[in-house]
């Protein structure tokens, strides 16, 4: 019988030392076997072969009939193990959490319980509706202030800010934002 830390050993004997990281391993029905493989620069076909070739001749046809799969993560697949955090700070990331929300920004920290995120957002230019202002003593009655004495509504002049925004690795979805720019 075929069973997951079998395959997981294996491959960690085939990979220990070249930077290549598992991202995850399943054994379904029928002892079809997905090895999913990764490493900082990203992993080339000629490293998936070579792996899958190890694990081939380490098992035993006779005895089990398989199927074997060895790849890179999908693009757009969640991030499942720590690694891939690291692997991908500077890439544009989009993380939703456990309350359907959804922010896309830029991973700039990673640690092993939270991640960090840059997202550019349009923010509203000016001040807020019923702004007192302390200056002249003076409410703007839902108009807002801009440079230069003109004054405009607030939903036509937003600018685009950047926020940072923290979150707990446990209570998300992490994936990477393919852009075809």
């Amino acid at each position: 019988m075929i069973n997951k830390d079998f395959i997981k050993n294996l491959v960690e004997q085939k990979i220990s030392g070249t930077g290549i990281f598992i991202v995850d391993i399943t054994v379904g029905k029928g002892y079809k076997i997905f090895i999913r493989v990764d490493k900082k620069n990203g992993i080339t076909l000629e490293e998936c072969e070579n792996i899958s070739r190890f694990v081939e001749q380490n098992l035993d046809r006779d005895k089990q009939d398989f199927e074997l799969e060895v790849s890179s993560p999908g693009i757009g697949e969640p991030f499942k193990v720590i690694l891939q955090f690291y692997k991908n700070i500077g890439k544009t990331v989009s993380v939703i959490t456990k309350d359907s929300g959804k922010k896309t920004g830029t991973l700039i920290a990673v640690n092993d319980t939270e991640i960090e995120i840059e997202a550019e957002e349009k923010q509203p230019f000016g001040f807020p509706i019923n702004h007192f202002d302390p200056s002249t003593g003076s409410r703007l009655n839902g108009l807002w202030a801009t440079n230069q004495g003109r004054k405009t509504e607030y939903s036509k002049k937003k600018k685009l800010v950047k926020n940072n925004y923290k979150f707990p690795i446990n209570s998300i979805t992490v994936k990477e934002v393919v852009s075809f720019k």
